[in-house]
């Protein structure tokens, strides 16, 4: 093939043209979508680096509103605790000073119960004591231990027979001690025992014995039975009315 200058001419200015169409038509539009799509990216580029910075701003915001709120509720908390401690301290002291004001009310009331107790069992013991001071008065009668043995044969005799004959025991010979406070003269202890052979018969086996423990006066002693008029009796009988007043009332 014979290729002179003149078609080399041509097909290059027909490449050059082709060229400048292509670049006109084609490559420079090309060119415009791809710098507007380079701007559209860096635009994006841009507003998620706003976005983030706006995101790490709200996230910082946020973090310093929770620490503010935290240290808010722990000086919340702190002065709650602070209250509560104060309220509970006044409130402790309060019950202490309540409690030591009852207690000061209860020894002050113990101790009037026993003032008033005091005063009410000396006031008892004074009229018992007074009583039994008459009591003693009366049953002294005139002629000292004769005059004593002699009341007690006479309560012996004043005894109703039935009662008097369970004071021995069952099938034995009957006995009794005559007991005085005072050993009685052979005078006495004979008339005693002729005044009480009266009383329960001849066969009566009589003993005499001293008993000081009786203060004053005597007592016949027998196998299930006793009858006193002495001072011991009626000293214990006082106290034993002193131990139950209910007792001495019946």
């Amino acid at each position: 093939m014979h290729l002179d200058g003149w078609t080399l001419a041509l097909q290059a200015l027909n490449l050059l043209v082709l060229l400048a169409l292509l670049r006109w038509l084609f490559y420079r539009p090309l060119l415009a979508v791809i710098d507007a799509r380079r701007k559209a990216l860096d635009d994006e580029r841009a507003a998620a680096a706003n976005a983030r910075a706006a995101a790490e701003a709200q996230a910082g915001a946020l973090q310093a509103e929770h620490a503010a709120a935290a240290a808010e509720r722990d000086r919340l908390l702190d002065a709650a605790r602070a209250t509560i401690e104060a309220e509970r301290g006044a409130a402790s002291k309060r019950a202490d000073e309540a409690a030591a004001a009852a207690r000061a009310a209860a020894d002050e009331a113990i101790e009037r119960a026993r003032r008033t107790a005091r005063k009410a069992l000396f006031d008892e013991a004074a009229a018992l004591a007074a009583a039994l001071a008459a009591r003693l008065l009366e049953q002294a009668p005139a002629g000292g231990a004769a005059g004593f043995v002699d009341a007690l044969i006479d309560r012996a005799a004043a005894t109703p027979a039935e009662e008097r004959a369970r004071w021995f025991a069952p099938g034995a010979a009957p006995a009794a001690t005559l007991a005085s406070a005072q050993a009685l003269d052979a005078a006495l202890r004979e008339a005693a025992g002729r005044r009480l052979g009266l009383i329960f018969g001849s066969a009566l086996e009589l003993h005499f014995a001293v008993d000081p423990a009786l203060i004053a006066g005597a007592e016949l002693r027998f196998d299930h039975g006793l009858l006193a008029l002495n001072w011991a009796a009626e000293i214990a009988a006082a106290r034993a009315q002193m131990a139950d007043p209910s007792a001495g009332a019946a």
